[in-house]
């Protein structure tokens, strides 16, 4: 390489690199004094008749993704959805760790409810809905991972690309809505809880049966994916039926053979224990025929 073309290399990287430090600046400017915001992130629930129900809500401090502190001392107030709209049902202010959480008296009888989170502050934040599956003893639960296994990106890749540009795995909504039928859903995915919204709408807009969606809380550096799937499946079990569970990686199969669930994964990944399907075709018709389903 010449040394004019060296020069006006290095001169082009100066240039690009003093853009983009501007551009941190601003944005940064703007999140800390221009339009200060919060994020206001809930949990799903997925319980059963008789137990209290816990609703929970995280107030970040919404600076740059993954650059958000929680706030302590912050009310944030739940919402029941009813047929005449919201009614306010408790609060809570949020501990040194940004959660808030409140008891709701135990549901007598399976069913789904709706609920709001809102942020009462002078700092704005989106208002957050969750919703809560109360099911019966007898109700089969399917869990089911998302990245790689009902959409076509990587965890990674759905952190970087529009909701618009990542497809749906070919036939999982078709075969979900079929198995709604039958089993109780619940997508469990390591991605982090700042994707939850996002998640939610690309579900929705490609045709997904609406189901609980039960996100990583901590980072990706202080907590392995498998360790975070085995603790939300540990939760879940105290409660309900964990019946099968459709992931794409061994550590999916291992968390599910781990409750004694029916494990599959799509693809070509193998694990022990586990049954590998190439598509969902073949997994709704393998869960239609399991003896280990058939009659719940």
């Amino acid at each position: 390489m010449s040394l004019p073309l060296a020069a006006s290399l290095g001169g082009s990287l100066i240039v690009i690199g003093v853009v983009l430090l501007i551009s941190l600046l601003l944005l940064l400017a703007d999140r800390l004094v221009l339009t200060p915001r919060a994020r206001l992130t809930v949990d799903d629930v997925v319980t059963k008749a008789g137990q209290p129900i816990r609703l929970r809500a995280l107030v970040e401090r919404d600076i740059l993704p993954f650059l958000d502190p929680p706030l302590p001392a912050k009310e944030v107030v739940f919402h029941l959805v009813e047929s005449s709209g919201r009614r306010a049902v408790g609060s809570a202010r949020t501990n040194a760790n940004g959660i808030a959480e409140i008891a709701r008296p135990p549901a007598e009888s399976h069913g789904r409810s709706r609920y709001v989170a809102t942020l009462q502050d002078s700092l704005k934040a989106d208002d957050a809905e969750l919703i809560v599956d109360v099911l019966s003893p007898e109700t089969p639960v399917l869990v089911i991972d998302i990245d790689r296994t009902i959409a076509d990106a990587s965890s990674i890749g759905q952190a970087l690309r529009e909701n618009r540009r990542i497809r749906a795995v070919a036939g999982a909504p078709e075969a979900l809505r079929t198995l709604a039928s039958r089993f109780a859903l619940v997508f469990l995915t390591a991605r982090d809880h700042v994707f939850r919204a996002k998640t939610i709408e690309w579900l929705q807009s490609n045709g997904f049966p609406e189901a609980p969606v039960l996100l990583r809380g901590k980072r990706y550096w202080r907590q392995k994916a498998e360790d975070y799937k085995r603790e939300r499946l540990a939760q879940m079990a105290a409660h309900v039926t964990l019946t099968a569970g459709v992931g794409d990686l061994p550590a999916d199969a291992r968390v599910y053979r781990e409750r004694s669930m029916r494990a599959y994964l799509i693809g070509r990944a193998k694990a022990d224990g586990a049954i590998t399907l190439h598509d969902w075709n073949a997994i709704l018709e393998d869960l239609r025929q399991s003896p280990a389903t058939q009659g719940n």
